[in-house]
């Protein structure tokens, strides 16, 4: 095993603003995620590890391309959902993500939350294909049955940039759009 050094870094800023007194209290948001990486070929000419790599994970921005597999900086496989192309990089190193938040109450016990995402490569995992690693579009509601019972439903879809549309090959291509919807019921005693 080859003792390396890390000298990576990651960035998380945002900032929201709820309407309060306006009909169905709509809200706005912004955000920036940054989480470092190396470029293709893996050295920036030392032995440093560049690519960030965060030993827990506490938050997640999206609901799909968070979970994307790839290989982290160590070349091990991280993530849920794997992609076709083996160059890819895990979700949790290699990332940018500037997001917009928009959400409203219809109703006093619904809450409905949009989240739009741009995601692109810090450091392109493969010399000569575009960086845009692509959009999420996330909508989500939850409503407050009573007191104690609350109901969710989330739809993400995950709409692939021309970094997978340009892979070489059609085994490594996989430009379709991802989707998912889920529900969850919260039950406080």
């Amino acid at each position: 095993a080859q003792e390396r050094d890390r000298s990576a870094w990651a960035l998380n800023v945002s900032g929201a603003y709820t309407f309060a007194s306006t009909r169905w209290t709509p809200n706005l948001g912004l955000g920036y995620v940054h989480y470092s990486g190396e470029e293709a070929g893996g050295t920036n000419g030392t032995d440093d590890i560049d690519a960030w790599d965060n030993m827990f994970r506490g938050s997640f921005t999206t609901a799909i391309s968070d979970f994307l597999a790839g290989a982290d900086s160590t070349g091990t496989t991280a993530g849920l959902y794997t992609t076709f192309d083996a160059n890819d990089t895990g979700a949790n190193t290699n990332r940018q993500m500037l997001y917009v938040d928009a959400g409203l109450k219809p109703l006093q016990d619904l809450d409905v939350q949009a989240r739009l995402t741009f995601i692109w490569f810090d450091e392109n995992p493969v010399s000569g294909r575009d960086d845009e690693a692509g959009q999420e579009l996330d909508v989500s509601a939850t409503w407050d049955y009573t007191e104690d019972v609350q109901f969710g439903l989330l739809g993400a879809f995950f709409f692939p940039g021309d970094y997978y549309s340009g892979a070489a090959t059609a085994a490594t291509r996989g430009d379709n759009t991802a989707w998912s919807v889920s529900g969850d019921v919260t039950v406080n005693f």
